[in-house]
């Protein structure tokens, strides 16, 4: 079955490709969306549900073809931009878009909950602290679905100059070594702008409970981790 709109092709793309997903979940919004159901007097939408194997599921649709893949042809639908839709959610609703269809996507609550604009970003600064012990030198086996999805993120921001990989412990801290991936930026856009982006990709790409540290790697760190990802480690991506 092909997609029937650039959505469709996006969401397509994103299921096989995570670098992919950030551009969804920016075109989403802004995307006409279905709900088979309707709209009350007052102006509450009145939607019609799913139960899913984990409770109750809103369907939302891309395409009128989609809501005949799950509902009689006929049923009445209410049409609305992604953001507003997700704006008149209920805290808590889970979704599922495009259920019974080649390229369909589960919507978790907290999905939900940043589209609509009412959950920060999906990475978040972090600091070391003054004196804690840190042990840097690269993973055995390298994260590679990982930097596959990073390397497509890249391609498409063009403020990343280059990005490095190493594996990071905190003996303190009593954790297991965990990656973190440095990022060489230039021009417009900082770390801040690419957050969600990354911790979009990051999610996508590594198994459930994985950690994932990222760290803006300047020109010219000569120490902590940023000197070390800039002196010793080659680029996993540069731009060319």
């Amino acid at each position: 079955m092909e997609p029937d709109n650039a959505l469709e092709r996006l969401l397509e793309e994103s299921v096989t490709n995570p670098g992919r997903r950030p551009d969804f979940y920016r075109v989403l919004p802004r995307y006409p969306l279905l709900v088979a159901g309707a709209v009350a007097a007052d102006g509450t939408l009145l939607p019609r549900t799913m139960q899913g194997p984990d409770g109750t599921l809103l369907p939302i649709f891309t395409s009128a073809a989609r809501v005949e893949q799950a509902f009689p042809p006929g049923t009445p639908c209410v049409t609305l931009p992604g953001a507003e839709l997700f704006a008149a959610l209920p805290e808590g609703t889970r979704a599922v878009l495009n259920p019974f269809a080649p390229f369909s996507k589960d919507l978790t609550a907290r999905e939900l909950e940043w589209l609509a604009g009412r959950a920060g970003p999906e990475a978040e600064p972090w600091l070391v602290p003054a004196g804690e012990q840190v042990l840097l030198g690269q993973p055995a086996e390298r994260p590679e679905a990982l930097l596959a999805a990073l390397r497509a993120l890249f391609r498409r921001r063009p403020a990343v100059a280059a990005g490095f990989l190493a594996q990071v412990a905190f003996p303190g801290a009593g954790e297991k070594p965990h990656a973190v991936i440095g990022l060489r930026l230039e021009g417009d856009g900082g770390f801040d702008a690419l957050a969600r982006d990354l911790g979009t990709v990051a999610r996508a790409a590594l198994p459930p409970g994985s950690v994932v540290d990222f760290v803006e790697v300047p020109a010219g760190s000569s120490s902590g981790i940023p000197g070390y990802l800039a002196r010793q480690v080659p680029p996993f991506y540069q731009r060319g």
